[in-house]
């Protein structure tokens, strides 16, 4: 018998310039789906990766850059605010 992780879903908030959305996810999610999601709620054009998350805990800006990363591994707690910040990548 398999047991899959725990379904537990968080709420967070996440901030994009003078916006703000409300989001349920997984905390199995990593932060490549989280931020897939947040681009599109948004309305903002791929490529994802000219897209950084953030996490703002007490004040600092913690950069979410490891994109396999998830929700529990980063410790993201329940009511967190996120902040989206458009990054220009140079190719």
């Amino acid at each position: 018998m398999t047991s899959k992780p725990e379904e537990k879903w968080i709420s967070v908030k996440v901030r994009y310039a003078n916006q703000v959305k409300k989001f349920k996810f997984n905390v199995h999610f990593n932060i490549r789906r989280v931020r897939e999601e947040v681009v599109r709620a948004f309305n903002l054009r791929p490529p994802f990766d000219n897209y950084q998350l953030y996490w703002l805990k007490n004040g600092t800006q913690i950069p979410l850059s490891d994109l396999n990363k998830s929700l529990l591994e980063y410790g993201i707690p329940d009511g967190a605010t996120l902040l989206l910040v458009h990054v220009h990548v140079v190719g």
